[in-house]
């Protein structure tokens, strides 16, 4: 029965993101705001069915690997006479609010991760498209200025004006070239299938699921190479890392309930604070300029717009103008 529950429980976790992937195909595509609030509601369910299918599964795995011992241990009585053993229901309870716990963590970890990425590229883009376009304005402005300090150097006022848009002209330039703005070279799409994968690897390597330093040591360590793999959108490096593990099988190690019992809550209570902080920051994120700049972006998207190309283009009109009033000739 508990087999059959398992293949049941993974084809049940296949089809809710496959949910999850054909509603976000469709909220690109929708025009209705009803119907993509209708769609976003549709992925938040399904997330929550996954993480309640995985707690499941541990449940599953966990009763497997111990199922003839706890047969004869929940067999005897106990002091009242009811059957079973206080601390083995106890721990039972407690192994299956952290199963919930980890699942809440790796979901929240990668939504984080997740919108730092997508920041990230964001900023690319912004820059692609809109960034160069306040550097040729930042130099238009300098060139404008400097003119007009020529034709008057008698006046402080003028060349103290081009001085300063000279410098600042200089300081934008400088900032733009260390970043890479081939457009070929940037522009990582999350996909999907990342996300799942990711959420796999979480499972398995997640610091804040480690039973001592040593192990947290190793976890963060191989976390890390996952992130920077995600962030680049690496599904190589990720099932690498993945067949890693399946051929690394941890050691399985017994101990007594109340000990057992210790470590669970101690684990419970550190997720709860990794919790908090990564809620705090992904709030952080989300207060940004930058972050509400790629809402209203995301937001004309949707109703066939291209926002940054349409800053990108006032911005040159304004490039134009300072150019014609200093007599500068356009770069063909």
């Amino acid at each position: 029965m508990s087999s059959e529950r398992f293949q049941e429980l993974e084809k049940l976790i296949e089809e809710a993101l496959q949910i999850i992937t054909e509603s976000e195909k469709e909220i690109q595509a929708c025009e209705s705001p009803k119907k993509r609030r209708s769609l976003r509601q549709d992925i938040e369910d399904s997330k929550a069915l996954i993480i309640k299918f995985e707690s499941e599964i541990r449940e599953i795995k966990n009763g497997l690997s111990n199922s003839n011992d706890k047969k004869e241990r929940l067999s005897l009585p106990s002091a009242n006479g009811t059957g079973g053993f206080p601390e083995e229901a106890e721990l039972e309870r407690k192994k299956t609010e952290l199963s919930e716990y980890e699942g809440k963590l790796v979901k929240t970890e990668l939504d984080l991760t997740t919108l730092k990425v997508e920041l990230a590229e964001f900023e690319k883009e912004y820059l692609i498209k809109v960034g160069v376009k306040y550097l040729e304005l930042d130099e238009a402005q300098a060139q404008f200025l400097e003119e007009l300090a020529r034709k008057n150097p008698d006046d402080l006022d003028h060349v103290r004006k081009a001085r300063s848009a000279r410098e600042e002209a200089n300081t934008t330039a400088q900032r733009m070239s260390g970043i890479d703005l081939d457009e070929k070279n940037s522009l990582v799409k999350i996909q999907e299938n990342h996300k799942r994968l990711y959420y796999q690897l979480a499972k398995l390597y997640h610091p804040d699921l480690a039973v001592n330093d040593e192990d947290r040591t190793s976890r963060t360590k191989i976390m890390t190479q996952v992130n920077q793999a995600y962030s680049r959108g690496d599904m190589h490096e990720l099932n690498k890392i993945l067949k890693n593990w399946e051929k690394s099988p941890e050691a399985i190690k017994g101990s007594d309930i109340a000990s057992e019992l210790e470590r669970i809550e101690r684990k419970i209570s550190q997720i709860k604070g990794r919790l908090t902080e990564i809620e705090h920051e992904i709030q952080a994120l989300k207060n940004s300029n930058q972050y509400n700049l790629m809402v209203q972006v995301n937001s004309a998207h949707s109703e066939g717009r291209d926002l940054l190309s349409e800053m990108a283009q006032a911005l040159d009109e304004k490039i134009l103008d300072l150019k014609s009033r200093a007599n500068i000739k356009t770069k063909e």
